[in-house]
Parts: structure tokens; C-alpha cells; sequence
């Protein structure tokens, strides 16, 4: 599949806990008002915090750098804070955001078999942090790269699994995970769309496009609009109906107009004109 997935994915980056962090937002656990914590152990939280606070900062440097291996190192840094601080320290959440924003960058980079190892140990660490929200947005991340590896019939159950949960077990949940549900159920069926392209179920996916395209364009969302219509376009080449690959280039010519996206329009000119040549 194309450079859609690496786009889908990028945008389920969560750095909520990092900014938390970096806001002063972080509460010390286990210490109550009845049983407060014992002066030693409360200066091993402040200690830590002040830690994963100069970790936090030189993760922002190095972001601005744009410069993948830099990155990866300092996150890689951050796994080895963690472990230095143990259990009794932990801080939920961080290293989960640390494994998945290395998936992203790993992907990004094509290096799809780390990506996948990545995204796995996000998983893990999502699930130990009994933090759904974070777990889905891994699972879809996980998808996104096998589809990439065109694994897509590996990952067809997850991606219901994603579904379902933003559907139905989300809504028992708190108002951060309805939340999340909303934001993610309709990543999670463009991705099952692209899985449905690639394994050749184009009327499959065709329904689902139909579905999210408006969902997508109401909510103003230009680059994920973008991706359906890429999505469509490889549909449309997979049935071979040269009218509806028309009509989807098309498509993708006006978004590109209205949204200034030139370097995309330029390259869907070039696709239409192909198309008319061969016609």
C-alpha cells in the first residue's frame, strides 16, 4: 500500500503524558493524608520526576532536529531510565508513548520490522498501564504496519476488535476513552478499508469509503480525507473500472485545489493525463 498508512499512522502519536509532565500536571502516587509517604521515599519521587523532567527536554531538542536516529536514541534513553527506576517508580504511560512514538519514527524511516517490534512492546506496556485508549491506538498502529508488510489478512480480527471496542465497550467507559473512541473509530476503518483493497474485497471497501469520506471532509480534516481518497483510487485500480478511478482522481484533483496542495495536485495531473492517454 502507499504512503497513506505511514500518514494514518502518524496521526495516532500520544504525547498527552510527556505535556503532563512537562505542564507539572504528574500527581505522586501512594501517599494519602492519613498514611502520607515517608520524607525518603517522597524525595525519590521529586528526584525521579526531576529526571524524567530533563528527559522530557531533551526529548523536545531533539525532535526539532528532524533527525530519526537522534530521536530513537534519546527515547531509547528513556527505557533505560525507566528501568534504572524500577517498579516503585514507574511512571504510567511513558514508556507505552516512548515504544510508539520509536514505531512511528521506524516506519517512517521503512524499517518496518522494528516499527513492528516497537508497536508490540507499546502493547505490552499499554496493557500492564490498564490503559485502553492507549492499547487500541497501538493495536491500530500495529495494523497500519502489517498492512504496510502486506499482511493484511493478519490483522483483520484486530481491527474488528478496535471497532468493537470503540462502539460498544468505550461507551461504559469514562469520558476520556468515549473521547478517544470517537477520534479513533474512523482511523480504524480507513485502515480496515486499505486491508480490505489489499486482500482484493474492493466492494468491502468501497462501503466503508463511502461511510467516512463525508465524515472526514465535514470535520475538516484535509489529510485524512486525503488518505480515503488514495484509498479509493487503489480500490478503483483493483477492479479495473476506469470511470470510477476517473472520477476518484478527480476527486482528488478538486481536495488538492481547495486545499492548496500543490505538490499533490501536480502529481494527480499527471495521473489523469496518463489515464487519458492510455484511454
Amino acid at each position: 500500500m502507499r504512503r497513506v498508512l505511514t500518514r494514518v499512522a502518524r496521526r495516532a502519536y500520544c504525547t498527552e503524558t510527556f505535556q503532563q509532565h512537562q505542564a507539572g500536571n504528574y500527581q505522586v502516587p501512594g501517599g494519602t493524608l492519613e498514611n502520607p509517604l515517608s520524607p525518603e521515599v517522597l524525595q525519590q519521587h521529586i528526584d525521579s520526576e526531576k529526571r524524567w523532567m530533563e528527559f522530557s527536554s531533551k526529548l523536545d531538542e531533539a525532535r526539532k532536529t528532524n533527525d530519526t536516529p537522534t530521536i530513537i536514541s534519546v527515547l531509547d534513553s528513556g527505557i533505560e531510565l525507566a528501568a534504572e527506576l524500577g517498579e516503585d517508580l514507574r511512571r504510567p504511560g511513558y514508556e507505552a508513548t516512548i515504544h510508539l512514538e520509536a514505531s512511528h519514527l521506524h516506519l517512517s524511516n521503512s524499517d518496518l520490522k522494528e516499527a513492528a517490534q516497537r508497536s508490540s512492546q507499546a502493547i505490552e506496556s499499554f496493557k500492564l498501564d490498564k490503559d485502553q485508549p492507549g492499547l487500541m491506538r497501538a493495536k491500530l498502529f500495529t495494523a497500519n504496519v502489517e498492512i504496510k508488510n502486506n499482511n493484511a489478512s493478519k490483522i483483520m480480527d484486530s481491527l474488528e476488535s478496535i471497532i468493537e471496542w470503540c462502539n460498544v465497550d468505550s461507551k461504559k467507559g469514562t469520558p476520556i476513552e468515549q473521547d478517544a473512541a470517537d477520534k479513533l473509530l474512523p482511523l480504524a476503518k480507513l485502515a480496515l478499508a486499505s486491508a480490505h483493497v489489499q486482500m482484493g474485497e474492493f466492494d468491502s471497501a468501497r462501503a466503508i469509503l463511502n461511510e467516512i469520506i463525508p465524515d472526514f471532509a465535514n470535520a475538516k480534516d484535509v489529510e485524512n480525507t486525503w488518505n480515503c481518497l488514495i484509498v479509493a483510487e487503489d480500490c478503483f485500480m483493483g477492479t479495473g473500472d476506469k470511470t470510477a478511478l476517473r472520477n476518484a482522481l478527480e476527486r482528488q484533483r478538486n481536495w488538492a485545489k481547495r486545499h492548496d496542495l500543490e505538490d499533490r495536485l501536480a502529481n494527480v495531473e499527471k495521473k489523469i493525463a496518463s489515464l487519458e492517454e492510455k484511454a
